[in-house]
């Protein structure tokens, strides 16, 4: 090992708090996920006083790949962590999962689910446009979705597609696959998977109507809020987190505004079963005509993409997907 693998190494070990990591580890398939990612980033800043973005763990996971990336240049280049796709895990042979943000803009969290996965299975998220394109934030949910749908089909060109989405995602991800089947023009389909995560038709929405996302009416309210709840404004600068403020109200008004059509699809649904006013889980009966899988997380409506929910979607979804 070098120096610097050496110091990445017990970096590793002491963030994911492992008796020792191989160079050829895996960050996430040992257990890391996005907040333990963002401390040993800040980790890594403050130790090797170098520039690295979330970015560049996603996508060199292990020592001796990131410790690459640190000799060269690459780490400066293409390392938006706020882009619109971000490559959660982008290796692997089997159709990608692409999972959709909740009202917060940020996919990161979905890195808890990459070890449950497999690791033969990509995983892209969709990020807000808002964050780096502040002018092109969308007006509709309709609009966001096709904007994502080009996204996706830069990284998989045809279907079927895996489209995952939580909270405020899940319309984003309900919305893509009315796009595709729209889209078919034979009639024929291609048994796209939708799947969404505590997501419920606007009538039965009431468990979210007085989250603080949902009333906070000043940027101080909401940084509270979002401070609190450990989310990723820690480490972030102001101008992030007032994006991502901004990013929050525009997708809550859009939210409000959106009436999800009938779909000739399947579904399946991950019901938080610890949410305040737990929406019935047949809500969705008269927009699917399709089958409606349900399973039971014991979880709040918030911490769908902790690790140990993300763990028990994990395992069901491997059995689920193409």
């Amino acid at each position: 090992r070098t120096p610097q693998e050496e110091t990445l190494a017990t970096l590793f070990t002491e963030v994911l708090r492992l008796p020792s990591v191989g160079i050829d580890d895996n960050f996430f398939d040992l257990g890391g996920h996005s907040l333990l990612a963002t401390k040993l980033v800040s980790r890594i800043r403050s130790t090797l006083n170098v520039e690295l973005a979330i970015r560049a763990l996603f996508e060199a996971p292990t020592v001796a790949e990131l410790s690459e990336r640190l000799d060269s240049s690459a780490h400066h280049a293409n390392a938006n962590s706020f882009e619109v796709l971000i490559p959660l895990r982008p290796r692997g042979e089997l159709a990608p999962l692409f999972c959709i943000h909740p009202a917060a803009g940020l996919s990161w969290g979905f890195s808890s689910l990459i070890q449950h996965l497999g690791k033969n299975r990509p995983v892209y998220g969709l990020q807000a446009r808002g964050f780096t394109e502040f002018d092109r934030m969308p007006a509709t949910i309709e609009e966001m979705a096709a904007d994502y749908l080009d996204q996706i089909r830069k990284v998989q060109p045809t279907g079927p597609y895996n489209i995952l989405g939580w909270s405020f995602g899940g319309y984003v991800a309900y919305e893509i696959i009315h796009i595709l089947l729209r889209q078919q023009q034979d009639g024929s389909s291609h048994k796209n998977r939708l799947i969404l995560l505590d997501t419920y038709p606007p009538k039965d929405r009431s468990h979210v109507q007085t989250s603080p996302q949902k009333t906070a009416k000043t940027y101080e309210e909401y940084r509270s809020f979002f401070v609190g709840q450990a989310t990723y404004s820690k480490g972030q600068d102001s101008d992030a987190v007032e994006k991502m403020w901004q990013v929050v109200k525009n997708n809550i008004t859009i939210f409000d505004r959106y009436k999800p059509p009938v779909l000739d699809e399947d579904l399946t649904l991950f019901v938080a079963t610890k949410t305040f006013r737990l929406p019935t889980p047949d809500a969705w009966s008269p927009y699917v005509k399709g089958k409606i899988d349900i399973h039971e997380i014991p979880c709040p409506h918030g911490t769908m993409t902790a690790p140990e929910s993300m763990a028990q979607i994990g395992r069901i979804l491997t059995t689920h997907l193409d």
